[in-house]
């Protein structure tokens, strides 16, 4: 594991301990490569990328944890 996957691990454990996410905006035509009314026939929203492939198709409504 080279130095930034462990920063980015690092840094999203501390979002998972810290905070609750909540998806919205999950059903944006918009957001889709291939938009349908069937969830399992939608197509071209996410690749193995985790921050370059969801940049700009995510959504979260973010809340602290008490």
């Amino acid at each position: 594991m080279n130095m930034a996957t462990q920063e980015a691990v690092c840094f999203m454990a501390q979002l998972i301990r810290d905070f609750h996410l909540e998806l919205v905006n999950e059903d944006v035509p918009e957001k889709w490569g291939r938009w349908d009314v069937d969830p399992k026939k939608r197509e071209g929203r996410y690749s193995n990328a985790l921050t370059l492939g969801l940049r700009g198709t995510v959504d979260f409504k973010v809340h602290r944890v008490k």
